[in-house]
């Protein structure tokens, strides 16, 4: 319920969603192109290390010679 997507609460989001009203992505804390899965299970990323995040990969990713532009898929395992 931050309100950052511009609906009062989750909630009226979700509803807006289902309706057609608004996208998946609206929501800044779980939508956006970034996103952390641990464990198989999504970790809710605030808009500013989501942006952090997503600049740092991006940077890296188009130092890399010969790679397209794109969209970008991290795996790291840790055990």
């Amino acid at each position: 319920n931050c309100g950052l997507c511009g609906f009062p609460s989750c909630e009226k989001l979700a509803e807006a969603i289902l309706s057609g009203k608004a996208s998946p992505n609206s929501c800044r804390v779980v939508g956006g192109d970034v996103h952390l899965e641990v464990g198989g299970e999504t970790v809710p990323l605030n808009p500013f290390v989501r942006e952090l995040l997503g600049s740092l990969i991006r940077t890296f990713v188009s130092k890399l010679k010969g790679v397209k532009r794109g969209s970008i898929v991290v795996r790291v395992g840790w055990s």
